[in-house]
């Protein structure tokens, strides 16, 4: 028997068998109760029988579905895949593949098309077609699609560091935020072992505990080593990871860097330590400047009473007449009591000059307002305060300050603090007093700002410690008592006034700061760098 051809979307296939009505009868009485949609099509694409599953799949009476076309009242849109593939030239066997239609409202449906040729009763070919409907199976696949999309951004996106490991311990995510937060970019650790754990024997061990517990880890606090070495404390927030099966595969984490708030905390104590010194300051001021006005004003009595006198005591003198002042004969006194009369004056008036500056120094300024402020007074006024510890380190100390300097905006208190943290570091370094520390104050056109340059003859510094000299908490003077954060709240101050701080530094050939503030020319044009 010749073989007949049915066209299919896939191409030709060959059937040799024709399908008796009996057959077809009793088949589709069968189909009647499947859920599964069955139908029988012509050559031409007509419903021949279907049965109710498939009328209720397209939202179609039964009995209208008969001779209607598939392909035109309800068209397939392009073929997706194939489950097979051709068996020999010109001819496919039967096949399942899928396929797009849509329902009478319109509805889309993605249908798995499993396709038997046959031969009708007539002898005319036609196609037996069992339908499966994955359009729910498809949804969700998108909407996990859209939902890995979607995770996919936010792990990206987040501020924190998101890491994951295997049950081995070698990377399997690695966000941004950790390329930003520990120095390891993607490339150098993907696929790798954990790089941040500061002891790998201990931390791995401790890990595999948690595996082994299925342990959710919800805010502890462990060290994570960066890529530069530098150990730092983090938060961390850690769950396990299963595949479908349930089967562990690894632990995600969250980690938080816990080292902007031990500095914010720091600063708060710091701060606190300050405002309580300063009213322990402005007590101790008001006490030492009542006795030192009244020292003051009866020193300066005392200057009139002397003048007075001694001109009584001329006359006396001239007289033949000697005498004795304090032990002293009258013409050594007389050359003597004015100066120490003068010193006396000048002495009371350094103590309330200092006393001022204390106050100033020392008051709050939680709501203080910027003002524009001349740099050379402030420098004045630093170089003031640090007298004594001058005096101390070296004999070869300079200030020299540009004439006309252009202001700054700001607050003057804060900026003192720079200058004085900056000084003191330079005046520390110095080996011996014969070292000099030399402090000049420019006027940069250019650059619209005002540039003040602190050199220092003192050790310098290495590399290492010239990167992370103004990180919070990092000092080399630990055992005398420093705390590490001079210099770091100094650079946060100059950057809340607009400006760069930064340090040139050799060993054994001294260091040079520069700190760096926009001048103002217009108050319009003064900016706002709060």
């Amino acid at each position: 028997m010749s073989r007949s051809k049915v066209k299919m979307p896939q191409g030709e296939v060959a059937v040799d068998q024709p399908l008796p009505d009996a057959a077809l009868g009793i088949f589709f009485q069968v189909a009647e109760l499947l859920p599964t949609p069955i139908s029988l099509l012509d050559a031409a694409g007509r419903y021949v029988e279907c049965n109710s599953a498939c009328a209720r799949l397209f939202g179609i009476d039964r009995q209208a579905m008969i001779g209607m076309s598939v392909f035109h009242q309800l068209p397939p849109l392009p073929v997706v895949t194939a489950a097979e593939g051709p068996a020999g030239p010109g001819v496919i066997p039967n096949q399942a593949f899928e396929t797009r239609c849509r329902t009478k409202s319109g509805a889309e449906v993605v249908l798995i098309v499993s396709a038997a040729a046959v031969l009708l009763a007539d002898g005319t070919p036609g196609i037996l077609c069992l339908l499966t409907d994955i359009s729910a199976q498809k949804r969700t696949e998108e909407d996990l699609r859209t939902e890995s999309v979607m995770l996919d951004a936010v792990i990206k996106a987040s501020p924190l560091p998101i890491t994951m490991v295997d049950t081995d311990f070698y990377v399997r995510l690695w966000n941004p935020a950790a390329e930003q937060c520990f120095g390891f970019s993607k490339e150098q650790v993907m696929d790798k072992i954990y790089p941040l754990w500061p002891d790998r024997d201990k931390e791995s061990i401790e890990a595999l505990r948690r595996f082994n517990r299925d342990e959710v880890l919800y805010g502890s606090e462990v060290l994570r080593k960066k890529n530069d070495g530098t150990v730092i404390r983090v938060k961390r927030y850690t769950s396990p990871v299963r595949d479908q099966s349930g089967t562990l595969i690894g632990t995600m984490a969250v980690l938080e860097d816990l080292t902007e708030q031990q500095r914010t905390a720091s600063e708060l104590l710091q701060a606190g330590k300050l405002a309580a010194v300063g009213e322990l300051a402005a007590g101790i001021a008001h006490e030492i400047n009542n006795p030192n006005m009244f020292m003051l004003t009866n020193a300066q009595v005392a200057a009139e009473i002397w003048r007075d006198a001694s001109t009584f005591l001329r006359r006396h003198v001239r007289e033949g007449a000697d005498c004795l002042l304090a032990g002293l004969p009258y013409a050594e006194a007389l050359d003597d009591m004015p100066e120490l009369l003068t010193g006396i004056v000048d002495g009371a008036l350094r103590i309330q000059r200092i006393v001022a500056t204390l106050k100033d120094f020392c008051r709050q300024e939680v709501n203080a307002a910027r003002s524009l402020v001349a740099l050379d007074r402030v420098l004045d006024n630093t170089v003031f305060m640090l007298a004594n510890q001058i005096k101390q380190r070296t004999d070869h100390f300079s200030l020299s300050c540009a004439k006309d300097l252009p202001p700054v905006y700001g607050i003057a208190q804060q900026l003192e603090q720079v200058f004085i943290n900056v000084l003191l570091n330079a005046l520390q370094a110095l080996a011996d007093r014969s070292g000099s520390v030399r402090v000049t104050v420019t006027h940069d056109q250019a650059a619209g700002a005002v540039v003040i340059e602190v050199q220092d003859d003192g050790c310098g510094m290495t590399p290492e410690t010239l990167a992370r000299i103004q990180d919070p908490f990092f000092t080399t003077r630990f055992e005398d008592g420093g705390l590490g954060l001079g210099l770091s709240i100094s650079s946060r101050i100059v950057q809340q006034h607009g400006g760069e701080i930064h340090f040139v530094s050799e060993p054994g050939r001294g260091t040079t700061a520069l700190v760096s503030l926009p001048a103002v020319y217009d108050m319009a044009e003064r900016g706002d760098y709060a």
